[in-house]
């Protein structure tokens, strides 16, 4: 059965894609595949391979539309959606029947398209015949652990999520059968099972870890459903919960800790991807020495939950945190009378819970630190970019003037040196160099550590040596042996402060309230002084004491919450003072 479009949005000369989706599905479908594969999900296994196609190859192919179209109507030159639509529907028909009749000529002047196109298909077929394989091995096993025992049936839908790609063009694939729903995995899933062992030894009564199966270099591992919990009790229970969690993650010296990597199951929060559950220290290059004070405030800073993405961070037009995210409702975070609730409207049981958590992980620090000994040689993610710039790069690689040659493809990922070169640090251009190969063949850079190694890996090779100035592991050993009631004390601090200045939209429509003008009044020198004296208390009352007493305060910079500088003369602080 070949998959069609039925899609009034998509413009008809998309379809010439079909002709490689075509191709993957005499590959995958000519002989009986390994497991039962209804015609349904055969159809979304396609669909997905041409949304894959198409977010590819829209750009070049909309360009020589508008470039048809601006024959007979200039302003298309300008912006195609000027053009009425009946005009570009003819000019899309005629589009695809050029490129049919003529042997794609039109997109001959971009080889490096259908390079692309060609590569992309190859990486997309040979991942969905792993996967079969790998489903058809491991079917007892995941009977047993994810169905109840009862066998699946057929596969009816498959699903990728918005998973970025890595390691030529795989990406995390969500199946649906007869029998139940399970998540392929296509990477190393150590990590996952030794989490769970983690959490079922010492933390099963605030927090799940889904079930997995380990493969060699795969896993396969338990879809989680969102339940959301209704009951104000139950809501304050799973802050509380996520509190004594955040204690762990803090230990334990987790990173990339964003929304879309929790679920709500009733008054717990999971976690559902692990690959950055551990993460090594950063070494530190390319700046200037730092004073005693700003160094003594920044390890303190660094050994916090601030590196985790736990905190407030308001970037856009959302919170990326899991604890502020109102975008997952009924996901993330809880939801009362249709309202999503986030940690700030229950700050205090986020904070008992917290404490509870990182006096729990005190009292077990001997056997957290012997735990995280079995995490040895365990594949850790190490995320040395935001996956949005990444994005961007993609993006400017997949234009017109970009597809005409590989010098024009390398003069746009050769901006991936200008860091490191500016940082005089040209000993890192190797990340640079792995950076581009994954981009030029699709993927998003995937780099990874050891949890036991201070080296950067990428594909199987070690991309820099000691990159890291301490593992995963030695990181977490810190971390354990750092927590006493002082680092309890400015975890609190930082929590509560952080919360105080996040930023909260208003809904949609709703307009803020002004204070009323007051009169102005002139003071006298007391008054001055008690007011200059009021201020100076409330700015004091925001600073940060690290454990060894240096200062810092928490700033909205830019939508973002933010740890100042512990310098009086920096920013919003300093400023106050001055005036005070």
């Amino acid at each position: 059965m070949y998959f069609d479009i039925i899609d009034p949005v998509l413009p008809r000369h998309s379809q010439v894609l079909l002709r490689w989706v075509r191709r993957a599905e005499n590959i995958l479908w000519k002989t009986l595949p390994p497991v039962p594969v209804a015609a349904s999900a055969r159809q979304k296994i396609s669909r997905l391979l041409f949304e894959r196609l198409n977010d590819i190859a829209s750009p070049a192919l909309n360009a020589l539309l508008a470039e048809r179209l601006s024959h007979t109507n200039p302003i298309a030159a300008l912006n195609i959606q000027l053009v009425p639509q009946s005009d570009r529907d003819v000019a899309s028909s005629a589009l695809l029947e050029e490129l049919e009749n003529s042997d794609l000529a039109p997109l001959k002047t971009m080889p490096i398209l259908l390079e692309r196109l060609d590569r992309s298909t190859d990486q997309f077929t040979d991942m969905i015949q792993d996967m079969l394989e790998r489903i058809a091995k491991n079917r007892v096993d995941i009977v047993k652990s994810f169905l109840s025992g009862e066998d699946f049936g057929e596969i009816t839908d498959a699903s990728c999520d918005g998973s970025d790609l890595h390691e030529n063009g795989r990406c995390t694939v969500i199946l649906t059968t007869q029998g139940g729903k399970f998540l392929y995995k296509p990477h190393d899933c150590q990590t996952d099972a030794l989490y769970a062992q983690l959490v079922d030894r010492f933390f099963s009564d605030i927090t799940y870890a889904p079930r997995c199966i380990i493969g060699e270099g795969y896993g396969f591992c338990e879809f989680i459903c969102a339940s959301s919990a209704i009951q104000p009790e139950d809501i304050r229970q799973y802050f509380h919960n996520f509190g004594s969690l955040s204690a762990l993650f803090q230990a334990l010296g987790s990173s990339d800790l964003h929304a879309e990597n929790f679920l709500t199951v009733g008054s717990r929060p999971v976690l559902i991807d692990l690959e950055t559950i551990l993460t090594p220290s950063p070494r530190v290059f390319g700046e200037a020495p730092l004073s005693d004070k700003l160094c003594r405030f920044t390890d303190a800073h660094n050994h916090s939950l601030a590196p985790s993405s736990l905190l407030p961070n308001f970037t856009g037009d959302r919170d990326l945190s899991p604890l502020m995210n109102r975008d997952q409702a009924g996901r993330g975070l809880p939801v009362l009378d249709g309202v999503v609730q986030t940690a700030q409207d229950y700050l205090k049981d986020f904070l008992s819970g917290f404490e509870a958590g990182y006096r729990r992980c005190m009292a077990l620090r001997r056997e957290l630190e012997e735990a995280m000994q079995t995490f040895c040689n365990i594949r850790i993610r190490r995320l040395l970019r935001h996956t949005s710039y990444y994005g961007s790069l993609q993006r400017n690689l997949l234009t017109v003037s970009a597809l005409a040659s590989m010098d024009a493809q390398k003069t746009i990922t050769g901006r991936l040196k200008t860091y490191f070169r500016q940082a005089n640090a040209n000993y890192l251009l190797p990340v640079t160099d792995a950076e581009e190969a994954s981009l030029l063949r699709g993927d998003i850079p995937y780099f990874y550590s050891l949890a036991d190694s201070c080296d950067l890996f990428s594909s199987g090779h070690v991309a820099v040596k000691d990159y890291f100035a301490s593992s995963g592991i030695e990181n977490a050993r810190i971390r354990l042996a750092r927590m006493n009631e002082e680092e309890l004390r400015f975890e609190k601090e930082l929590l509560i402060s952080s919360f105080s200045v996040a930023v909260v939209p208003l809904p949609k429509g709703s307009r803020r309230s002004l204070p009323p003008t007051q009169k102005i009044t002139y003071l006298s020198q007391g008054q001055f002084y008690a007011e200059a004296e009021k201020l100076m208390k409330r700015i004091c009352d925001h600073a940060l004491r690290t454990p060894d007493g240096a200062i810092g305060w928490m700033a909205n910079l830019e939508g973002r919450t933010s740890i100042m500088r512990p310098d009086l003369m920096q920013g919003t602080a300093g400023l106050g003072v001055f005036l005070a």
